[in-house]
């Protein structure tokens, strides 16, 4: 198991790793770097240097900081993590790691992890996205809830048609 410390910059979950500066992004599918492969976790993994139009320098540009890479969905899902926000540490492992918490099931999408939220008004599955500096619900689905923590981490925004 390896442990990073975690900075967060605006939101957004950021690691130092072998001289990169790497930003995690469950909800993005394709790791970004500035060559076409990585080495992390001992391991080597392919990456590209553009997506979309994408590439480190944009996303710095972006972010308002300079990151080498944009660790994606598609390398992060080979490990077991726990990100440890409270603590500002994140875990790697190649196999189970063991924790006092609660474990949240998942469903994959298209490499993206899909969570269940049980709110008054019904179930919904949302996009597990470490990568959104935001999260965004519809209204209809906090109402009659009363923030507990961090109200500028996760706003309720009606949905325009």
């Amino acid at each position: 198991m390896k442990t990073f410390p975690l900075t967060l910059f605006d939101g957004h979950p950021i690691i130092e790793d072998n001289g990169n500066t790497v930003l995690l992004d469950t909800g993005a599918p394709t790791t970004i770097h500035v060559a076409d492969n990585i080495e992390f976790m001992g391991d080597t993994h392919e990456a590209v240097t553009d997506y979309m139009g994408l590439t480190t320098d944009s996303l710095s540009e972006l972010l308002g900081t300079r990151i080498t890479t944009l660790l994606a969905a598609d390398i992060i899902r080979k490990y077991k993590v726990i990100f440890d926000y409270c603590d500002k540490k994140i875990f790697f492992n190649k196999d189970e790691i063991e924790f006092d918490g609660a474990k949240i099931p998942f469903q994959v999408v298209m490499g993206i992890p899909i969570i269940k939220l049980s709110t008054p008004s019904g179930d919904i599955r949302c996009f597990l996205d470490t990568g959104a500096k935001l999260s965004y619900l519809d209204v209809t689905f906090t109402e009659g809830l009363e923030a507990k923590r961090n109200r500028r981490r996760f706003l309720s925004r009606s949905r325009k048609v």
